[in-house]
């Protein structure tokens, strides 16, 4: 039948939904940011930023490359320079359990002045104890209190001279202390003296000895401890420097700070401890360990400050690509000194739930599903409300490490997972807790309804992308052709993909092709261009089929008509490129028990959905044709040169029409190829990538010539997701090629076969009545 006469051929206006653009409004750069196509999403994501019951947590679920990341972050931001900015932390040392450092929060901004205030309140305390104990003034007092128990002592002295000497026993004073020693004539003898008396004198002033030995150690038993007394003394005198160092040093920070929780113990443990330490901090000589337990003293003075927030930047939003068990939950660095691994709090390094602490995480949802140490911390901090650092068994290190366990810090954060659909199941099923803590799901559409409205703002996207990316500005043709893309990505007239990637991805080639022609702005022939280009760089496996095909190497016919034999189409697809090509079909019918045979499906290279549209065609034969009679044919199918595994219904019309040609001998136009599936019933169904298929046909044809015009059936249900090239479009027009919209089977075999159905049921019935008598006659149905 000609293509004029055919009510179902599809008129070119038909198969490309052409972009009328119009006058564009121009917005300054400064204008609010247009999002369009996720409205749906961005209201759920809403809703869940503004609960603040707990659980209700945000995963946004769609296609990568959508937008689900950028405009998640986008709105995110915005609703985070809406909010207060969070307090900042400082980690200051425990006094009391020095493994356990705790944080100090802080307002906005005042973080880092606490920091700034204590490190001089260190540096005071450090200078003004030094400078005291080397003052002048200092070395007077401490003379003083020097001379005053050398007198005490001078005068104890003096008493037990007055109450032990006798003519013969005298007193001398020993670097060790005081003993008594024989004297004569008031002077003290010498040994060889002593041993020159006469053994009656030396008896006697032996027993002298004694008895004055005696009575000194008496003495000495009471004597005053002068030496202790000096340095309680003297140690009080340092205590009383020391403290009025402390409390004016202390003085400013208690004055701008005291008011703030733990602040007043952090003041109070540094005093504490500076005063422990007098002993290191009094003028003197000390060895290598007390210098480093006096430089550990002044470090632990200092506070560090762990987080930070400019209160005018509102709330932190924090963007974890690779979610690990550090990452969130933060570490503690070490340090190898004297063969040990040494950690303190200095050395405390913040996760980006302390980062995002008062704000927003959002975090990409993959890696959760390979690291349960990631996730389980995760949820243990949001049931908890506080962060606690998972530090390990540090103790027990070969290297004698010192353990660093910071106290947990309280958590007030909205978490966004951001994943595919199957994250979120897998997800769900792995984790019975996962549901109630994400209780919000935004789900990010990968198209858009194309409206003139839905247009505009899909051009204002373009023409802000272009000049965000330095790219030339674009034409209204431009974008026309541009926005047309994305229809054809969307697979439908009546919308437009939200993959804005590959939208901008043509934008920005053909920007290149604008230069190198050197023009001013983008043009349609830029855009043109692109696809082209594209087309010859991934397009050499179609050129190879096309040459094996026009060589006879692929048995593929698009001339005459044949009997049992037709062109179903099916699509290659690659990770960036995909074509539609035809493959032949062909039916063999015998007398049998109507068995349909799969060829493919009997080589193990069909799968389930191919065997399943092949079974349908034996309910239809049954359901129209032999409901009263046995079905006493058998038939077998197969897709010729074909060599690998195939799977889906999409060739099940093709195989119909096979079928019913080799049934009814109907011969079929080999120009005409088919795409779709159908029912019991005999409806045609929609399938996918219709557009490839029928462009890979057109390329086909185009290689042996378009004698005859040639033509695509399809599922009338898709003739919306058309958006066919130029050069489809082209031959349509001229009256060389056809695309053909059908509804059932009927009409698939009047476009193939040029049949009505009275006439095509009447050679189909009459052959199978006749087989059916030739069963019987043979005895099949025994």
């Amino acid at each position: 039948m000609p293509v004029k006469q055919s009510r179902y051929a599809l008129k070119t206006e038909r198969v490309y939904r052409p972009c009328r653009l119009g006058a564009q409004p121009r917005r300054a750069d400064g204008a609010r940011r247009v999002v369009v196509g996720q409205d749906r999403a961005l209201e759920a994501l809403a809703f869940g930023l503004d609960m603040a019951s707990n659980g209700y947590n945000i995963f946004c679920v769609g296609p990568k490359g959508v937008g689900r990341t950028s405009l998640t972050l986008e709105y995110v931001r915005s609703a985070a320079r809406a909010k207060p900015a969070p307090d900042d932390w400082c980690f200051v040392f425990n006094f009391e359990m020095p493994h356990q450092p705790y944080a100090i929060p802080f307002a906005a901004g005042q973080g880092r002045m606490f920091e700034r205030d204590a490190r001089r309140m260190a540096q005071t305390i450090k200078k003004g104890v030094l400078k005291a104990f080397h003052d002048d003034a200092y070395a007077v007092q401490a003379q003083r209190i020097e001379r005053d128990y050398d007198r005490r002592k001078e005068a104890y002295f003096s008493y037990l001279e007055k109450k032990i000497a006798t003519p013969e026993v005298g007193l001398v004073r020993l670097p060790t202390g005081v003993s008594v020693a024989p004297r004569k004539a008031g002077a003290a003898l010498a040994s060889e003296q002593f041993n020159a008396l006469p053994k009656a004198e030396r008896k006697r002033m032996l027993a002298a000895l004694h008895a004055a030995q005696e009575a000194l150690a008496a003495a000495v038993r009471k004597m005053p401890a002068f030496d202790a007394l000096q340095q309680a003394e003297l140690e009080q005198m340092n205590k009383r420097i020391v403290s009025d160092i402390l409390d004016r040093a202390a003085a400013p920070v208690r004055k701008a700070y005291g008011a703030i929780a733990g602040v007043e113990d952090y003041l109070s443990g540094a005093r504490a401890a500076v005063l422990n330490h007098i002993a290191l901090l009094a003028p003197g000589e000390w060895d290598d360990a007390g210098a480093g337990r006096l430089n550990d003293l002044w470090s632990r003075l200092l506070a560090r400050l762990f987080v930070a927030h400019a209160p005018q930047d509102g709330a932190p939003v924090v963007h974890v690509n690779h979610p690990t068990l550090s990452n969130l939950l933060g570490k503690v660095e070490r340090t190898q000194a004297n063969g040990s691994l040494i950690a303190d709090f200095s050395m405390i390094r913040p996760g980006a739930l302390h980062l995002a602490n008062g704000g927003y995480l959002v975090i990409e949802a993959r890696d959760f599903l390979d690291n349960a140490a990631a996730w389980n911390a995760l949820k243990r901090c949001l049931f908890a409300h506080q962060i606690k650092m998972e530090t390990g068994v540090e103790d027990n290190s070969i290297f004698g490490a010192v353990a660093q366990d910071p106290l947990p810090i309280p958590l007030d954060v909205k978490v966004v997972l951001i994943g595919e659909l199957d994250w979120y199941h897998r997800l769900a099923e792995k984790d019975d807790e996962f549901a109630e803590l994400f209780k919000v799901q935004s789900w990010f559409a990968p198209h858009m309804p194309r409206t003139p409205a839905g247009e505009r703002a899909y051009a204002h996207i373009l023409r802000r992308f272009a000049r965000e990316a330095g790219l030339r500005p674009l034409s209204r043709e431009a974008l026309e052709r541009t926005i047309e893309h994305a229809a054809r990505l969307a697979g439908h007239q009546d919308r437009l993909t939200t993959y804005v990637a590959h939208v901008q991805d043509v934008l920005r080639e053909a920007d290149a092709v604008a230069a190198g022609r050197r023009g001013a702005r983008i043009e349609a022939r830029d855009i043109a261009a692109v696809f082209d280009s594209r087309r010859r760089r991934v397009g050499a496996i179609q050129d190879d089929l096309l040459s094996s095909i026009k060589a006879g190497v692929v048995s593929i016919c698009t001339r005459g008509r044949v009997v049992g034999q037709a062109n179903a189409l099916v699509v290659h697809n690659y990770s960036n490129f995909s074509f539609g090509r035809p493959n032949r079909v062909t039916c063999q019918i015998r007398l049998g028990r109507g068995n349909m045979v799969d060829i493919e499906r009997e080589v193990a290279l069909g799968g389930p959905l191919h065997a399943k549209g092949v079974l349908i065609l034996s309910a239809f034969l049954a359901g129209r044709y032999t409901q009263n009679a046995p079905l006493a044919l058998d038939a077998s199918l197969a897709l010729e040169q074909s060599y690998n595994e195939i799977d889906g219904d999409s060739a099940s019309l093709a195989e119909l029409c096979c079928l019913l040609s080799a049934i009814g001998g109907i011969p079929l136009n080999q120009g005409i190829a088919l795409t779709g599936s159908v029912n019991q019933l005999g409806e045609v169904q929609a399938v996918g990538a219709v557009a490839d298929k029928i462009e890979g046909y057109f390329d086909v044809c185009r290689t042996q010539g378009l004698a005859g015009c040639p033509g695509v059936v399809i599922p009338a249900a898709t003739a919306r997701q058309l958006m066919l090239a130029a050069r489809v479009r082209d031959a349509i027009r001229q009256g060389k090629f056809a695309v053909y919209a059908v509804r059932t089977i009927d009409e698939a075999m009047e476009v193939l076969g040029g049949l009505k159905r009275a006439e095509m049921d009447k050679k189909v019935a009459a052959r199978l009545a006749r087989m059916a008598r030739d069963a019987k006659e043979f005895g099949l149905f025994k």
